[in-house]
């Protein structure tokens, strides 16, 4: 079987596509679409996996300008997913997907190269090394931490680790509770938080105040988002914002203030996250991201699964090249330095 890959310019096939493809989640909604295209001014650039005539899968790409630069893939930098592709349809059976995976990943290469685009990135579990390194793209070993949460509530909770589950008490003993506050009000409190945390750090958030809108105002009316506060003596001392879809929970943001750290908010927050998700029938926790080398004593406390990955990118000249280590290494490095100078004034 020999794939193919072509430009899909009907959104409306991709719609359908997307809502019969496996494994659909948070990152292959209408609503995660409209939030990439408002807040990044990316322009779809999906394209179909063809056996002969017939499609069997779809490559979610968006393409956006870095200076000269023209770039297909994510435009989220910073927010990596092992998801931008290739994705296949529910009919095709799981065993084949690995298979087929590579196959289309020769195809895309095909398709890439009759194309304009300076830089290429894509993600998907299924794409080996050596294949990757045979097409001459450059590894990112990233990881994130998948928490099943459809246990019993009493169970979930024993599966927790012994200190996280002694923090969510505490919290609770603090008189610590977790409410709805569904809306973009709290948005500036939750930059402020933001900052607050990564302050301490010595660094600036990845993220601005208008990325952190643009989600909440395009999942806030679907249903499928948590806005959820922690409040201690009737303040609020900590906020998430958690989207889902299909079974599957995703953690976007969360932040405190650093000197309510001691009452355990995002222990609690989570804690009741988790059983909110329960009733819309989530089972799986996506807390996005995490240091495979180091992890996040945070996060692991909670006894998740730790899900390595590569994500992939090549760039087609050696001005790209050029242009791509000017950016990450001298231009991320000033806005960081001038975010740090903003924190400490």
């Amino acid at each position: 079987m020999e794939l193919q890959c072509r430009y899909l310019d009907d959104y409306s096939a991709v719609k359908r596509i997307n809502a019969n493809i496996y494994d659909s989640n948070v990152f292959c909604t209408e609503r995660w679409d409209t939030f990439i295209r408002t807040t990044f001014n990316a322009k779809r650039h999906f394209i179909g996996i063809y056996d002969g005539s017939v499609l069997i899968g779809l490559w979610p790409s968006y393409t956006v300008k870095k200076g000269p630069f023209k770039i297909l893939g994510s435009p989220l930098r910073g927010w990596f997913t092992p998801w931008l592709g290739p994705r296949f349809f529910k009919e095709i059976s799981q065993k084949d997907i690995p298979v087929l995976s590579q196959k289309a990943m020769y195809a895309f290469d095909q398709y890439i190269r009759k194309t304009s685009f300076d830089y290429v990135e894509c993600a998907s579990m299924f794409l080996p090394d050596g294949l990757m390194k045979e097409l001459r793209y450059q590894p990112l070993t990233k990881a994130t931490t998948i928490l099943d949460i459809s246990l019993p509530s009493d169970d979930l909770m024993k599966s927790f680790g012994k200190t996280c589950r002694k923090k969510i008490k505490k919290s609770i003993k603090f008189g610590c509770t977790v409410e709805d506050i569904s809306s973009t009000d709290f948005v500036p409190q939750l930059w402020d938080m933001t900052v607050d945390v990564f302050g301490r750090r010595g660094s600036g958030p990845a993220h601005n105040p208008k990325l952190i809108n643009n989600i909440i105002e395009t999942h806030l009316t679907s249903g499928h988002l948590f806005c959820l506060g922690v409040f201690k003596d009737n303040k609020l001392i900590c906020i998430g914002v958690h989207a889902w879809h299909n079974g599957y929970l995703v953690d976007l943001f969360r932040a405190t203030y650093v000197k309510y750290y001691k009452y355990f908010p995002y222990h609690i927050l989570y804690w009741e996250l988790f059983n909110l998700a329960k009733s819309k029938g989530c089972k799986y926790f996506d807390m996005m991201g995490i240091n495979h080398r180091q992890p996040d004593q945070f996060k692991t406390s909670f006894h998740p699964q730790i899900v390595t990955w590569k994500h992939w990118s090549k760039s087609r000249s050696f001005l790209t090249r050029t242009g791509k280590f000017f950016y990450e290494f001298y231009v991320n490095k000033i806005v960081r330095n001038l975010i740090r100078w903003r924190i400490k004034k």
